[in-house]
């Protein structure tokens, strides 16, 4: 067990989008999913079949597997099979019927509390709650990009438009899943009635506070260049390679000196590489035994 320097190799996208009916949670996942750049996109379909009938709206296909129970177990069976199939991009539409669906969470809790001594919701809960906890650990580790879409419930509210008139307007109060899922996510969206989506929570600088009218190929690629790995030029990829081997302080002075001749000769760096080679450089002294 040892502490190394914190440097973004590249990970694996996970997105939440949340709204109401007709607020295009499953049209803008399919959007962001066909414009990240990734060859194969697939789909849990727990929407009656929606994903189809968008079909015809992008020039890039995307499979679907079509859920009509949706216990915990069958998400997760429905993610392996994701996972053989070679899935690059996996949106789950959507992630509130593991919460509230045929077979849901709730309808587990329910079933659990029955069958217990005098309805014990307690006792139901503590069956259940582990088979939750499954699921968002599975779709954590899927190996893949990830963008799941959830309902939320609605109430309507009366505001004055721009004649001054009183209109009724839905809007989206909490997801309909779990507390606490949020947490788990880089980047949580809400969609609202008006098509704008608004970001809530956001691991990614560049999105946190946006708020954006219609998302769908802009986002996508701000999401890929987020999550994709830095790219490293041939030299400093030489000099990375050279402190992996590394073993003793001696070696590591031969490292040190060999790239400060090649700075002194002008040699092709990234911006920043230079300044992270050198603190490689000091953590791999630290773990040869060495002072920084």
């Amino acid at each position: 067990m040892q502490f190394e320097v914190c440097e973004s190799t590249g990970f694996y996208l996970r997105m939440g989008l949340m709204g109401p009916a007709g607020s295009g949670k499953t049209y803008t996942a399919l959007r962001i999913a066909t414009e990240f750049g990734c060859h194969k996109i697939g789909v849990i379909d727990t929407e009656s079949k929606s994903a189809r009938r968008y079909a015809s709206s992008f020039t890039k296909p995307f499979l679907t597997l079509e859920l009509d129970h949706f216990s915990p177990k069958d998400y997760i069976t429905a993610i392996e099979v994701a996972q053989k199939a070679g899935i690059e991009f996996l949106v789950v539409d959507s992630l509130s019927h593991a919460w509230m669906g045929k077979g849901g969470i709730l309808d587990m809790a329910e079933a659990a509390a029955k069958r217990s001594n005098g309805g014990n919701s307690f006792t139901a809960w503590r069956e259940v709650t582990p088979e939750h906890n499954k699921l968002v650990d599975t779709l954590l580790r899927v190996p893949m990009h990830l963008l799941v879409t959830m309902r939320v419930k609605t109430e309507y509210v009366v505001e004055k438009n721009s004649k001054e008139k009183l209109v009724p307007r839905k809007v989206g109060l909490a997801p309909v899943q779990r507390e606490g899922l949020d947490y788990e996510l880089d980047v949580i969206g809400e969609l609202t009635s008006e098509h704008e989506l608004i970001v809530t929570k956001s691991r990614c600088p560049l999105l946190s506070g946006a708020v954006l009218h219609h998302p769908g190929a802009e986002l996508a690629q701000q999401l890929k260049l987020w999550v994709s790995p830095p790219q490293v030029s041939d030299t400093a990829a030489r000099f990375l390679k050279r402190l992996s081997t590394t073993r003793s302080p001696a070696e590591l002075d031969m490292v040190r000196d060999d790239l400060a001749v090649e700075v002194r000769r002008g040699g092709k760096f990234a911006e920043g590489e230079q300044e992270r080679l050198k603190v490689a450089l000091k953590a791999a002294r630290i773990q040869c035994g060495g002072a920084a």
